[in-house]
């Protein structure tokens, strides 16, 4: 995998077997504090709350509210 958001995102489509938001992986990967459309469109049964957590544990911005 060369590291770009194309081919990461084709990655985590293969892992997951579904389709996974181009524009949301492009976001994580330059960096743009996360906020609830990108977590959503990235895993939308996934916990806001958790993820944010993480994030900031991991240095990754994340958009309040």
């Amino acid at each position: 995998m060369d590291g770009s958001a194309e081919a990461v995102r084709r990655d985590a489509e293969d892992h997951y077997g579904r389709a996974v938001d181009p524009q949301a992986v492009a976001a994580v990967l330059a960096g743009v504090p996360l906020d609830r459309r990108t977590v959503g469109a990235l895993d939308p049964a996934a916990d806001f709350a958790a993820v944010a957590e993480r994030a900031r544990r991991t240095g990754h911005a994340v958009a309040d509210g």
